[in-house]
């Protein structure tokens, strides 16, 4: 595996150690290795699940340190780029798309005043998100088969 893979882990749980909240990002670099391991069965679709599997350890450090957050994501996007086999998307249009999810739940954090239900809120629509492009791809890959 790419060393760039395991970046977000130390960075997570140093800032975890400074800022007090060292339990919660000990557990999601948990689910993060978890999903790194899952993510290299899946092949091409693996940059997906890791890209998932980071955003919650985002949002964790989020509520405690914004400019560690914005670092954090960062790195889950460049893992998440490791991963893929297909280099057509620009960039910029990763860049955005992580500042989109820091934005986004550190808005539904602030909304919330608690961090648990916002995380449940963001697993769950990335969730939804995941399942979408899954089923899409799916979809896809059976249209072409059968004009085959």
């Amino acid at each position: 595996m790419k060393p760039v893979l395991f970046l977000p882990i130390p960075l997570a749980l140093a800032t975890g150690l400074l800022t007090g909240v060292w339990l919660d990002t000990l557990v999601f670099s948990l689910l993060y290795l978890g999903t790194l391991r899952l993510a290299e069965e899946w092949g091409s679709d693996g940059w997906i699940l890791l890209f998932c599997g980071g955003e919650p350890l985002v949002l964790v450090t989020a509520g405690k340190s914004w400019e560690a957050a914005v670092l954090l994501q960062v790195l889950v996007l460049w893992a998440a780029v490791a991963t893929t086999p297909d280099r057509s998307a620009p960039w910029w249009g990763w860049v955005l798309v992580g500042a989109g999810f820091v934005l986004s739940g550190g808005a539904m954090i602030a909304a919330l005043s608690d961090l648990i239900p916002a995380l449940l809120a963001v697993g769950g629509l990335l969730l939804s998100a995941f399942s979408l492009v899954w089923l899409a791809e799916h979809q896809m890959r059976s249209r072409v088969e059968i004009g085959r």
